[in-house]
């Protein structure tokens, strides 16, 4: 079903949002004052609630195109199950990923294995993940497991140290909310130069059929948080920060 999917680039699909709402409205686009990152934060956000109704409604047809993307090489490392620096350590061990994960639609990631990708890790929701590596039952207890535990502002992976692995890298796919995010995720053996590109020339995945429909979220989201006679950008470097939320543009 890959053919389903655009092959536009960021900067492709603001420049298609752009003349779509010249059709909708019958106005020049510029009128509307609203910066790229601007538009790049609405249309992300609803192409996430898109995906989400989408593969909801057609799971059972199997009828959805998947976005997964891999971080083939996510460093992981040793800490202490008590993680509170005013606290004693218990000296019972298990791997932390080194930076904090992308955010992913389905909120954590769908596959993490081995670098190899031959033996996957299980998922176990945070709040059981202590009582099942405690478990008395070895098949519970001596499996590849992970979870992830979000504060609210960032999410870290960990997994299981069993008898048999320690592991210190593992291999991640899942469906990135933001491809720039997931872009600058730094990955094992990646110098920052060979990470970092324009990042409005990443690719942009959306099933053709959705494109109208977030096109037409995104624009309503506009006209309703935003209006269409702000302030824009007034210095022409698109860095607006009252109409701009993502300053990595």
């Amino acid at each position: 079903m890959a053919d389903l999917l655009t092959s536009l680039s960021i900067r492709d699909v603001i420049a298609s949002f752009s003349q779509s709402v010249e059709q909708k409205t019958g106005r020049p686009f510029d009128e509307f004052k609203w910066p790229s990152k601007l538009i790049y934060f609405h249309l992300i956000n609803n192409r996430a609630d898109v995906y989400y109704q989408t593969r909801k409604l057609n799971l059972k047809d199997g009828n959805f195109e998947d976005y997964s993307n891999i971080l083939p090489c996510v460093e992981m490392l040793k800490a202490d199950m008590v993680e509170c620096p005013c606290a004693p350590k218990s000296g019972c061990f298990w791997m932390k990923s080194k930076y904090p994960l992308p955010t992913f639609m389905t909120g954590r990631p769908d596959r993490v294995t081995t670098l190899t990708g031959l033996k996957k890790y299980n998922y176990v929701d945070w709040s059981r993940f202590r009582s099942r590596i405690s478990s008395r039952i070895t098949a519970s207890n001596k499996g590849l497991l992970y979870t992830i535990k979000d504060n609210g502002e960032k999410a870290h992976l960990y997994t299981y140290i069993t008898n048999e692995i320690e592991a210190q890298m593992v291999q991640i796919s899942g469906i990135p909310i933001d491809p720039v995010e997931f872009k600058m995720f730094p990955v094992c053996g990646e110098d920052e130069e060979d990470c970092m590109c324009d990042i409005l020339d990443l690719k942009f995945d959306i099933e053709k059929r959705l494109m109208n429909q977030l096109f037409e979220l995104t624009f309503q989201t506009l006209i309703r948080r935003n209006g269409a006679t702000r302030i824009g950008d007034m210095l022409n470097d698109d860095r607006n920060p009252e109409t701009a939320p993502d300053p990595r543009f």
